[in-house]
């Protein structure tokens, strides 16, 4: 017998045992009746090789069973319940889990200002997302679906929290300048208007700017120009900055304008960027107004409250600190 059964054969089983044992062997599930069968050999003197031979078993797997009877009896020829792989975590429920990562843990009445593995699991388990999860499940699932818990410190802003979406604000999107007057006018102070948004969206995101209303002009036809007219150059406030560069007429006269356009950010951000934008929010890194300030003799402007709808006037001198443009008047 191998070493690990305390004697050659098993011990000789009892009266009732040996009728369990026959039972099994001849009647019961395909699997225990070979584990039946090597018992009642190797209580009847039939060694390991022998029972090997006539039941094409390998040794561990008729020692095993030899030995679980030895400790067990009858009962330990049974099939014990095994942990198995963990359950699947449905879709549903990873749609959820991918909605609570991305949410901040005091949004959702959670103390703390980020999520950890172990904070994370006892949510989703009290909120009945899942019914029981180990960390080590979670962790494979956070790196399946492509998120992490620890956050970049460019998304930190106050008090250590971290947050790269902008907050709810409502979109509108009107089709006249008579249309955006007006509803900036009715909104007054919670709006912004939206034309490149290269310098409002970084600022939403990190939510150093949080307007309630988001006011889209790009819609708005006849604000996208560059011409010469009565002497001077004209430009429109939804003037891209990459279409100022490429303009035919910047190009053979205004050349420091030419030459301030070339070195404004980068070319994925003057696709997008306007002129308009540009100088009525006065980012230094992407703002003509130095070079264009000095010939902005005169400004037209539309809304409510210039009088007859638009009038012009000569511009105000130029703004001495970064975003400090006004734009009301």
């Amino acid at each position: 017998m191998a070493p690990d059964v305390p004697s050659r054969f098993v011990r000789p089983p009892s009266e009732a045992e040996r009728l369990a044992l026959i039972g099994l062997r001849d009647a019961g599930p395909a699997a225990s009746r070979a584990r039946a069968a090597a018992v009642l050999l190797s209580a009847a003197g039939v060694p390991v090789p022998e029972i090997m031979r006539r039941l094409r078993l390998s040794r561990p797997t008729v020692t095993h069973w030899l030995r679980r009877f030895e400790h067990a009896g009858v009962d330990g020829l049974a099939d014990r319940a095994r942990p198995g792989r963990p359950s699947r975590i449905s879709p549903e429920a990873l749609r959820h889990i991918a909605m609570v990562v991305g949410a901040r843990p005091r949004d959702l009445g959670i103390q703390g200002t980020r999520w950890s593995l172990a904070r994370l699991r006892r949510y989703l388990v009290q909120t009945g997302t899942v019914p029981t999860l180990s960390l080590e499940l979670l962790r494979i699932t956070l790196k399946r679906l492509g998120l992490g818990l620890t956050a970049s410190r460019a998304g930190q802003i106050q008090k250590g929290v971290t947050t790269m979406i902008p907050g709810a604000f409502e979109y509108h999107s009107p089709s006249s300048l008579g249309e955006a007057t007006a509803l900036l006018a009715k909104l007054g102070d919670d709006a912004k208007v939206l034309s490149g948004g290269q310098s409002l969206i970084p600022l939403m995101k990190l939510r150093l700017a949080t307007p309630h209303h988001l006011v889209d002009i790009n819609g708005l036809p006849g604000l996208a120009y560059v011409r010469e007219d009565g002497g001077a150059l004209r430009i429109g406030g939804l003037t891209r900055e990459a279409d100022l560069e490429e303009s035919d007429v910047v190009r053979r006269r205004y050349p420091l304008l030419l030459d301030t356009c070339k070195v404004i950010a980068d070319p994925i951000v003057r696709n997008m960027a306007t002129v308009g934008g540009n100088l009525a929010h006065g980012d230094p890194p992407t703002t003509t107004r130095r070079p264009c300030w000095p010939w902005a003799r005169r400004w037209w402007r539309s809304g409510p409250r210039a009088s007859a709808g638009s009038r012009s006037g000569p511009s105000s001198p130029a703004p001495s600190a970064p975003r400090s443009v006004p734009t009301r008047s």
